[in-house]
């Protein structure tokens, strides 16, 4: 084996044996989910894509075009998406190993 085979062999087993950081996978899901939130409303409120209407409403049930709307959903999505970028770190850190 190569020295540069070893060191490939030895990055993928440290890939693959690493654990997720719960309050990073918690920040990048918040950031992430109200990214594309804010992205479909401002979407919505221009009428560029009216499907968007149907994100903007997992999040707020107000009028997909209003500011409170905006700001009802902004905190929805942080919370929803820092929720579900635990619970991803959560179950990958569980289940490490078990591939």
């Amino acid at each position: 084996m190569t020295d540069a085979q070893a060191q490939i062999a030895t990055k993928t087993s440290a890939i693959s044996q690493s654990r997720l950081a719960i309050s990073r996978a918690a920040l990048t899901g918040a950031l992430s989910t109200t990214t594309f939130f804010v992205l479909c409303w401002l979407a919505g409120a221009l009428n560029l894509f009216p499907s968007t209407h149907m994100l903007i409403s997992l999040f707020t049930p107000g009028d997909p075009t209003s500011l409170v709307t905006l700001g009802f959903g902004v905190v929805s999505a942080v919370l929803s998406g820092a929720l579900g970028g635990t619970l991803l770190a959560l179950f990958w850190n569980l289940t490490k190993g078990n591939s």
